[in-house]
């Protein structure tokens, strides 16, 4: 199991690395982590793009933690959404993982939508 770490640095921009269990250190655009993320990564090397828009990147994330609840079952729990900026981060939302998945594809973007309120 690894983790992802992600920052701000003013000289070198935005930074993201995922750290596996034996501490080694891998610097990239985007990382999925944990049993599911062989499904996660299907959607996000689908759907990444560099100009991505904030809501659109919000999407994508939960879209691809969707499909891999779905197909995994030791994925879940509870998803935690951050955004990370130059000033500093803020947690978005806080989505139970087992309504994501059994959310319709379609209605992903609206479901977040009502639940970061």
């Amino acid at each position: 199991m690894g983790t992802m770490i992600l920052g701000y640095d003013p000289e070198e921009g935005f930074s993201i690395f995922y750290v596996d269990n034996e501490g080694v250190r891998s610097k990239g655009k985007l990382f999925a982590v944990g049993s599911g993320s062989t499904y996660a990564y299907s959607i996000l090397d689908a759907g990444y793009r560099s100009d991505m828009t904030v809501d659109e990147a919000k999407e994508l994330g939960l879209r691809a933690i969707r499909h891999a609840t779905y197909r995994d079952a030791f994925s879940g729990g509870f998803v935690n959404v951050y955004l990370v900026q130059a000033s500093g981060w803020r947690r978005l939302a806080r989505v139970d993982g087992g309504n994501l998945r059994l959310a319709p594809v379609s209605t992903i973007n609206s479901s977040f939508a009502n639940m970061r309120k």
